[in-house]
């Protein structure tokens, strides 16, 4: 037997196993020979007719029965003794399974096997507990018949089983019991079966469940499970409902009729419905559905329509698809898709595996394989071959993976029982075949291969169940940072104090903030006026502190005295003193208004990670990959490996030829090959955009029915890429859909194929078509104007309304969509449904963790393009407040600072991940300043110049990169933030002497003149205001500047992924430390975003003397910069920096 790695083995005994597998033990089975023939003996001596007299006769009798009884109850005892070991086990079983399906970090493939097991366990359970009760009826029968000298009847009792007899009732059993058996006579164990009632109208009754019973074809056999009770534990209750359920439909796998009650969001399962199923056989109107039947929930990804809203009343046929033993409330889902009842199954192609029947007997596993499930226990390389380890009900097969016929040949079958919860669910079926048919079956070499990876992979990954519980609490902790900031960002909170009612419908009270004012702006500002409240905080019964609403605003609260307030409201509801909780003293009190915007994002993030948590992605391996990259092993594509094999035809000119762009095609190509995630890093300028449209050039042309979505974080990264891509391919236009709700954030060239745009032209088209229609068919023209009336409303509030189903259609209808990503899970026109069969994300370095799950989630592979070396994800101010860390402890700098691309980058194997390493913005001096200062590690320049750039045009064509030396500026405070006013002057006036010099060369005409475009940047907030004031007064006094300059103003982080020809960079500092200056990642992005000229603004004496000892930034950009004043910059005399500047 191989040895395979040992995590998550337990130890079920040989007892606990077979009454796992409702077995008897070969032990067993001798303790009942043994006293059957005691028994035999005692019973012979109690009919001995040979007695003197008639009381000798009855001492005999008495004797016989007594060491009857006797022996019985030892035996009974000894049935009872050993099972109480495994009813320990099975708690532990039990518990170990609890605590694994709530380990976020398991996968897929081992929570529907836990899942199975845990259905199975309960039933276990359910009969060993009924099985001690049996023990305790037989033990008290015995004792009873002995006191009353019942020797006779005692002598008749049969002897004690090891196993519960068939006629036993326990909680969760399921039998076919006739009419006549249930609400009859007590059985032969004192136990009576009654029909559930359910309340109706504040009366229970049973007359549903009868009603149900009488209409079952054979009265003589009507499904019912059991439920016990556990104030009156001889008393069972009947239901119809789930017995016919279980016996007709879930074990037979055949669909079962529900009805829709309402739609929900389930924090496991998503949205979808809450149904009530009915089992097949029974008759049941849309009206009768709204009571009775099996709640159920129908997750909307489970639905043959996920695009569809289903109405109340709506009758479906489902398959119970999760489920525990009693079919609780709560526990039960169904799904439309028999397919997703072979839990773990992507594909129906088997894989076979074969033996020998001449060297192990197959009888076992046949029958096995007829009811239990297949399951992967772990594989491993021995001699370099691969052995896979199976198991399948209580047998353990080891087989050996043959290559040369792609199929499983076993070496290894023993019974084992059940001793590990560490199994995975397989992807694809198993067929168990005999050796001699080996060759006759038609086998999918593919298939086999994709298994073969399977088992690897997930042995590599369950190699440390700690680093992966470990990789789970860090997706646990994001969660608990979307529930603070939805706590602390969602709402608008409004304190209150000296709370009285002074009327019965008024409240008078005081608080800190200005209420009026306030809700009033926020009521201007937002699209809608909600239902506000006032809260009061009390305890609940266990202590917990809530907000309770108890009192809804009519109108707007009006000002009193200074700081005092009235509030009117629709009625006070006081929680009572039977709803368990009491008010906080002292009281308190507050208003809250929703910050919608706010809550829809966050609401959207939270979603994706309660999904992440709960593994309902659409490519399952994703989940394991990103919870432990490291462990992945990369799966190539066999169709695309083949492809790029044979040579991919480029459509970038640059890119045409065999020695152009080589770096870049190589990259591609790998993530191309790549079949589930690849991470691209790249740098400023290197050409992300230009491989976002050669990947969409690619895929599109090997599959055109693709799906595709391109994401980023930011609108202008989707914007540029759906841009570019659509002046390369105007005629894929039609196929484009930009998602987004703000058609101002929107680039121009794009807004055309925004979503409303596009379903406006879908309903111009009804137009056109019924316009042609009124001339020629006149009854063609009256069906499409109906058409046109229902599915578009126009509205009033300039937002129009289209039919949800038909505008989900529409959109679906699309194969290549951009998005950001919180705003692709919209839930406007079935948005946040779309699945997708590749997202690229560019900016993934920006991208917080949820804000990544999002397009992740829904996409069966994952390209992601950013560079870790600019950026990270921004920081919301609340993380950062002091009582954020006492809230979080766990919040570090480092927990939020190192973005979720960089943990992946630095992780993945080498296969998955590519850089990007020519690049094309930057003119050589800069570029060269970029790479040496961000790029170069151990000496190895890991960026380079893709080309040399002709610079007659540039403004300052000798110099590309000056500092402007501004000693005597003075950094100010406003706020958290700081200003130079010297600083922002100096950029005015290097500005003014610019625009005449650019003026000049236009009036000169010598040279080809086009407008340069000037970003100004900062990493100060408060110095963007006062450049942003300053350069106002320049255009008016120089209009000038508009005919040479297209200025933008904005901070550092701002601009990150935007370019100018001219940058000029205000560093503002003067005093104090500069650590917020010298982060490199800022600094990165400040100095590669100019095309031609770089110029620094700053005090440079004060820089060097501050990051001596530090990472030498500033001295290296200070020493490559020309010196020059703001307003003489092009003097002749400049000169490059050799030492500090002097004060």
């Amino acid at each position: 037997m191989y040895q395979f790695v040992a995590a998550g083995l337990f130890v079920l005994g040989a007892s606990a196993v077979a009454w796992f597998l409702d077995r008897e033990t070969d032990e067993e089975r001798e303790l009942h020979e043994e006293l059957k023939q005691r028994n035999a003996r005692t019973r012979s001596d109690f009919q001995a007719t040979s007695w003197a007299n008639a009381m000798e006769q009855a001492r005999a009798h008495e004797s016989a029965a007594l060491r009857y009884k006797a022996e019985n109850q030892d035996y009974c005892k000894k049935f009872r003794a050993r099972l109480q070991g495994t009813a320990q086990e099975f708690d532990i079983l039990a518990q170990r399974l609890a605590n694994d399906l709530s380990d976020v970090s398991i996968s897929p493939y081992r929570r529907n096997a836990l899942r199975l097991l845990n259905g199975r366990l309960q039933d276990t359970q359910n009969r060993l507990a009924g099985f001690f009760a049996y023990c305790e009826w037989y033990l008290q029968t015995l004792d009873k018949l002995a006191q009353k000298q019942q020797f006779t009847e005692l002598m008749n009792m049969a002897q004690p089983q090891s196993r519960l007899p068939d006629d036993w009732f326990y909680g969760g059993k399921v039998v076919l019991a006739s009419v006549s058996e249930i609400d009859n006579a007590f059985n032969a164990y004192g136990q009576k079966l009654e029909l559930r009632a359910e309340k109706q109208a504040n009366v229970w009754t049973d007359t549903q469940q009868r009603a149900l019973m009488m209409q079952y074809p054979d009265q003589n056999a009507v499904p019912v499970q059991m439920s016990g009770n556990v104030k009156r534990p001889n008393f069972f209750k009947a239901c119809v409902f789930r017995g016919a359920l279980h016996a007709e439909h879930i074990l037979e796998s055949v669909p079962c009729t529900a009805f829709i009650e309402r739609a929900q969001t389930s924090p496991q399962y998503g949205d979808g419905y809450l149904v009530r199923c009915y089992p097949g056989f029974c008759s049941v109107d849309k009206q009768q559905s709204a009571n009775g039947g099996v709640v159920a929930f129908l997750p909307r990804s489970e639905s043959s329509f996920p695009g569809k809203n289903y109405p109340r009343g709506d009758r479906i046929e489902v398959y119970v698809h999760y489920y525990d033993l009693l079919l609780s409330k709560g526990q039960v889902t169904v799904t439309q898709h028999p397919e997703s009842l072979r839990y773990g199954e992507q594909s129906a192609a088997p894989v076979f595996i074969h033996a020998d029947r001449a060297v192990y007997d197959l009888e076992g596993l046949e029958r096995e394989s007829g009811s239990a499930q297949w399951q992967l226990r772990g594989s491993v390389e021995i001699d370099g071959e691969l052995i896979v380890s199976l198991q399948l009900g209580a047998w353990l097969i080891e087989a050996k993976a043959s290559f040369k016929d792609s199929q499983l040949h076993i070496v290894n079958v023993t019974r084992t029982g059940f001793d590990s919860v560490e199994l995975d669910a397989l992807p694809c079926p198993m067929r168990l075949i005999d050796v001699r048919f080996k060759d006759s079956v038609f086998f999918d070499v593919l298939q086999f291969e994709a298994f073969v990876t399977f088992c690897r992979q997930q042995s590599f990954f369950a190699g440390d169940s700690q680093a992966r519980k470990q990789a789970g609490k860090f997706f646990e902790r994001w969660n608990a940072v979307t529930d603070y900031l939805l706590a602390e960002t969602g709402h608008a909170v409004f304190n209150l104090s000296d709370v009285t009612e002074v009327e019965e419908r008024t409240l008078e009270c005081s608080s800190s903030s200005n209420l009026v004012d306030g809700l009033q702006k926020l009521i201007e500002k937002a699209r809608s006026t909600p239902r506000l409240f006032v809260e009061q905080l009390c305890l609940s019964g266990d202590g917990e502190e809530r907000w309770l609403q108890v009192a809804e605003l009519h109108g707007v609260p009006e000002a009193r005295a200074a700081k005092r307030y009235e509030i009117f409201h629709k009625g006070m509801k006081r929680p009572g003193s039977d709803s368990g909780y009491v008010d906080v003293q002292p009281s308190q009190y507050r208003i809250r208004f929703p910050n919608r915007g706010e809550l829809a994002n966050l609401g959207r993030q939270k979603i994706a990670l309660q999904g992440f948590l709960g593994g309902r992605l659409i490519n399952r391996n994703l989940q394991q990959i990103l919870l432990m990259p490291a462990r992945y092993v990369p799966q190539p594509d066999p169709f695309w490996n083949e492809r790029v094999n044979s040579g991919l035809n480029w459509r970038d000119p640059n890119w045409q030829g065999a020695d152009k762009a080589k770096a870049a095609k190589k990259v591609i190509e790998a993530a191309l090959v790549e079949s589930n995630l690849y991470l691209i890093q790249g740098p400023p300028g290197t050409g992300k955009t230009t491989c976002i449209v050669e990947l969409l050039h690619q895929l599109f042309c090997a599959r055109p029915d693709s799906r595709i979505l391109v994401v980023s974080q930011q609108n202008t990264a989707v914007d540029n890429a759906l841009d570019r891509f659509l002046e390369q391919f105007p005629g894929f236009s039609s196929n484009v859909l930009r998602i987004g709700n703000d058609v101002e954030k929107v680039q121009v060239e794009v807004r055309p194929r925004m979503t409303e745009n596009v379903l406006m032209e879908y309903l111009r088209e009804r137009q056109q078509d019924y316009s042609l229609a009124s001339l020629e068919n006149p009854e063609k023209a009256d069906w499409i104007e109906t058409w046109m009336d229902r599915i578009y409303h126009p509205s009033d509030r300039g937002r129009s309304q289209f039919d949800d189903e038909l505008a989900e259609l529409v959109v679906q209808d699309h194969g290549l969509i951009g998005a950001t990503c919180v705003g692709l899970s919209s839930r406007r026109y079935g948005m946040d449904r779309l699945a997708f069969d590749i997202c690229i994300v560019d900016e993934g370095g920006r991208a917080t963790v949820p804000e990544l799950l999002i397009p992740l989630m829904r996409s069966r592979k994952a390209i992601i393009i950013g560079d870790h070396f600019q950026l990270p994800p921004s920081i919301g101010r609340a993380l950062q407040e002091a009582e954020a860390k006492s809230v979080l402890p766990f919040l570090e700098e480092t927990f939020l600072k190192t973005s979720f691309f960089e943990q992946l980058y630095e992780n993945l194997p080498a296969a998955c991940s590519g850089r990007l390493v020519e690049q094309f913005r930057m003119v050589e001096p800069i570029g060269d300043l970029v790479a040496d200062l961000f790029y170069t590690a151990n000496d190895v320049r890991g960026l380079h110049n893709g080309k040399v750039h002709e610079r007659k045009d540039f403004l300052d064509a000798e110099h590309c990169m000056r500092w402007v030396d501004v000693p005597h500026g003075k950094e100010e405070n406003e706020g958290t933030s700081l200003f130079n006013e010297a600083e922002s002057k100096a950029i005015v006036d290097f500005l003014k002497a610019s625009a005449h010099k650019l003026a000049s060369r236009r009036a000169e005409g010598t040279q080809s003149f086009t407008t340069k475009s000037v970003a100004i940047i900062t990493p100060y907030g408060a110095q963007k205001r006062v450049i942003n004031k300053d350069f106002a007064a320049l255009r008016k006094s120089l209009p000038l500047i508009d005919d040479v300059f297209e200025v933008k103003i904005d901070t550092v982080d701002s601009f990150q992924g935007s370019e100018a020809d001219i940058v000029l960079y205000s560093t503002v500092r003067t005093q104090g430390g500069i650590r917020f200056l010298l982060d490199r990642q800022r600094l990165n992005v400040a100095c590669s975003r100019a095309r031609e000229n770089l110029t620094f603004f700053g005090h440079a004496q004060f820089l060097l003397k501050q990051e001596r000892g530090k990472n030498a930034l500033f001295s290296l950009i200070i020493k490559r910069s020309a010196r020059a004043t703001a307003s003489n910059p092009f003097q002749a005399n400049t000169h490059k920096s050799k030492v500090p500047l002097s004060s």
